[in-house]
């Protein structure tokens, strides 16, 4: 029970970790009327848990969460690298970089890690990090079970969504609801990319083109 409370307190539109501020692209779709409903929002996340989400991002916390347990700090580094090179887009790659960050210093306030500590101080002197991996040492300070490190990747990129699409007033709050309950076996299944598969991949050209032209937008809600 401890355990989901700690989970809870990680995921909670209340942590900051600047989550709120990003919305994947759908800012850039939305005006580009690419997305222009619920329907079309529920596709757009199914697809992107699948196709990044998962394979990278989940597949980055639960070896983080590995890679914390046993101390292995060689691993962790170079596995920072890896999510930061493969993160192309420069806004996107930025916001995962901040929301890191500000997930390991939040946490570090009320957790003693030695491998959290060494985190935060690494990202400070190579100017690297990245919220999947954050996710990952965070969820293993705080004692949480391995499977909860992808499981609150997948599940914050949803409502991080929502929150983006409601704010842009393309849905309300209680279609927001029905959408994240539809998603839940998707959110499942991003998750067990973590902890079933050590191989890193992505394969979301349209979203990662409409986040590049997000860049571009001269007035924008979000920041990516």
């Amino acid at each position: 029970m401890r355990n989901m409370l700690n989970m809870m307190q990680l995921c909670d539109s209340m942590f900051p970790a600047g989550l709120f501020s990003t919305s994947n692209g759908i800012e850039s779709m939305y005006l580009a009327k690419d997305i222009t409903s619920g329907v079309d929002l529920e596709e757009f996340c199914a697809a992107y848990l699948q196709n990044q989400v998962g394979p990278t991002d989940c597949t980055t916390a639960a070896l983080a969460y590995k890679y914390t347990a046993t101390h292995n700090i060689k691993e962790l580094e170079l596995l920072d690298q890896k999510i930061t090179a493969i993160k192309t887009v420069q806004e996107s790659r930025r916001a995962y970089r901040r929301s890191g960050i500000q997930t390991a210093r939040c946490v570090a306030n009320f957790i003693q890690n030695d491998t959290l500590k060494w985190y935060l101080q690494y990202v400070s002197d190579a100017g690297s990090g990245s919220h999947p991996v954050a996710i990952g040492v965070c969820c293993c300070a705080m004692n949480l079970e391995h499977m909860m490190a992808p499981l609150a990747v997948s599940y914050s990129f949803v409502t991080s969504s929502m929150g983006a699409a409601l704010r842009l007033g393309m849905i309300h709050h209680l279609e927001a609801q029905s959408i994240m309950y539809s998603l839940q076996p998707n959110i499942l299944q991003a998750a067990e990319y973590g902890y079933t598969s050590k191989d890193i991949w992505q394969f979301c050209p349209q979203a990662e083109i409409m986040q590049m032209a997000h860049e571009r937008m001269d007035a924008k809600m979000f920041i990516t």
